[in-house]
């Protein structure tokens, strides 16, 4: 974990005080853990933190240790977007939307960007108080890019500056293929997509490890 203004809880419940978008080694030995578990972290991250993050868990999980990770899966949302479930995403993505984030007149593409790079609706120009990206052009994007060009080029668009402000943000998407390849570029094996409370560790089953399963992918692979 990692204190901060924004994440401040009780810094004696934290051992090892790292942030992660320094891209740092953790101040951790090689081969100390049998198990590490990360809930909705990732998203928060950029694509090099993520790579780097991922190494370093590699690096510290014993030969046959086990990481869990549990991200938004962008495959729901893409779903409820295209249908144009609005009220879903009021109710089950937002719990505590801001009061202008979700109001009548907005478009799914709002919606849908807000979850996998929520810095964009969160920020607005200093002078014109407009969001930072121009979401009649979503729609067109949407449709005329692949989909990784798509998630990437409005991921990309999140400034480093704005994530240290406001860290509580999403900069990053996930899917299961996405998540998989990158498991598989830090060295890991057996990756595979589990079931909510189903893992081939007990301690995972526990529902403290399965938040948010409505918007969720959980992902096992060992070292």
């Amino acid at each position: 974990d990692y204190y901060t203004d924004w994440y401040n809880y009780s810094e004696i419940f934290i051992d090892y005080n790292v942030n992660l978008e320094d891209c740092m080694e953790f101040p951790i030995d090689d081969n100390e853990f049998s198990l590490v578990f990360s809930s909705h972290t990732l998203e928060h991250l950029s694509d090099d933190a993520v790579k780097n993050t991922l190494s370093e868990i590699y690096r510290i999980l014993q030969p046959g240790g086990i990481v869990r990770l549990n991200v938004p899966d962008v495959n729901i949302f893409k779903q409820k977007y295209e249908n144009e479930q609005k009220q879903w995403f009021i109710s089950k993505r937002n719990r505590n939307p801001p009061d202008d984030l979700f109001s009548p007149e907005f478009h799914m593409e709002e919606y849908f960007i807000s979850t996998f790079a929520s810095q964009l609706t969160n920020t607005r120009d200093n002078h014109t108080n407009q969001h930072c990206v121009d979401f009649s052009d979503v729609r067109n994007d949407y449709s005329e890019l692949s989909e990784i060009e798509f998630y990437q080029k409005y991921s990309n668009m999140i400034k480093d500056e704005w994530q240290n402000e406001n860290p509580g943000s999403h900069r990053n998407w996930f899917n299961y293929e996405r998540l998989s390849h990158l498991l598989s570029d830090a060295g890991f094996n057996n990756i595979s997509q589990k079931r909510c409370q189903v893992s081939t560790v007990l301690e995972f089953t526990n529902k403290e490890f399965n938040k948010r399963p409505y918007v969720s992918i959980f992902v096992e692979a060992t070292v």
